[in-house]
């Protein structure tokens, strides 16, 4: 995914930002990029920019492994822990 932002020429966040606004004609950026889920309740912004991936590794297997450890496969276990404490339960 690195590879998709270097592909392309870069500006930076305050220039983007700026030629939005133009963009926009009178709407906030705020209302038209910046986005609330509707069921998970998250706020996201509907844009990424490649000063964004500073701190970000899009691999799974690369340090602070926030994407997990295996790279080979994307195989996954659900599982949860109910506790119970007797056999009748």
């Amino acid at each position: 995914m690195a590879d998709f932002y270097n592909a392309f020429s870069t500006t930076s966040k305050e220039e983007w930002i700026e030629k939005v606004k133009v963009d926009l004609k009178g709407k906030t950026i705020e209302d038209v990029l910046h986005l609330r889920h509707p069921v998970e309740e998250l706020n996201y912004h509907s844009y990424g920019l490649a000063e964004d991936l500073k701190d970000h590794h899009n691999a799974p297997g690369q340090a602070d492994f926030s994407r997990g450890g295996s790279t080979k496969s994307n195989d996954w276990k659900n599982n949860v822990y109910v506790p119970i404490d007797t056999p009748k339960k």
